[in-house]
């Protein structure tokens, strides 16, 4: 009795093992073409070719396919009938009506995490704005754009209002592709760095109205670059 109760431990063992080596897998998948898409590697209107992807990732087409599913339900995939899948073009209207629901959804987190933040909890925010600097300074516009947007998640989880952090989050991905187009323009990246202190200053002094609106402003001056940046583009 006691071998078929090691034999069936093993079983079930073995079987978790491999479960967790197939969410791997695909998890492994699906950032690899996140990232190809968020960098523009795969820019807007390229069509996702599951042979070449596949060999190019190193991955199978089920785990890639999981991938392209996950993608198409956040909105970055879009499949067309007959035609297959494609990294998703945004309209000018999409782009607008996204950076107008997010500079609100910002500008909300940054009135409620001015009003909540202790002198202790501002360090991290502090921090994440020195390495915004320094990427600048140095040229690497990557990380530039990986720290930006952990100082946009660190004030939404600073509003202590869940909700608010999950819809903005549900945002993410969509205005990173974006962001990334945006974060081309030299003058762009100037201005934010200087925004970004004076929204520092008006945390500091607990000017959430004043936070609201310098992040507000900042989000409408993307929202802008993205759209001029998009139309150049197309030509």
């Amino acid at each position: 009795m006691a071998s078929v109760t090691d034999s069936a431990s093993l079983i079930e063992y073995v079987d978790q093992i491999d479960r967790i080596e197939r969410k791997t897998l695909h998890q492994r998948g699906y950032e690899a073409l996140l990232r190809l898409i968020a960098e523009g590697i795969l820019p807007p209107g390229t069509q996702l070719d599951e042979q070449s992807l596949a060999a190019r990732l190193g991955i199978s087409r089920t785990p890639l396919r999981a991938a392209i599913a996950r993608l198409t339900q956040e909105g970055l995939v879009v499949n067309l009938p007959y035609r297959g899948a494609f990294v998703r073009q945004f309209s000018r209207e999409e782009i607008d009506g996204l950076y107008e629901v997010r500079a609100v959804l910002e500008g909300l987190a940054a009135r409620k995490a001015a009003a909540r933040l202790t002198a202790s909890e501002l360090d991290p925010i502090r921090a994440i704005l020195d390495e915004c600097q320094a990427a600048l300074e140095n040229g690497d516009f990557a990380a530039y754009g990986e720290a930006d947007a952990r100082f946009h998640r660190a004030l939404a989880d600073a509003s202590g209002n869940p909700t608010l952090v999950e819809t903005l989050e549900s945002l993410r991905l969509r205005v990173q592709v974006l962001r990334d187009l945006a974060n081309r323009d030299p003058g762009l990246r100037g201005r934010a760095a200087k925004e970004r202190v004076l929204i520092l200053e008006a945390l500091e002094r607990r000017d959430g109205d004043a936070a609201a609106r310098l992040l507000e402003g900042h989000i409408d001056s993307v929202r802008r670059i993205a759209l001029q940046q998009l139309t150049e583009h197309a030509k």
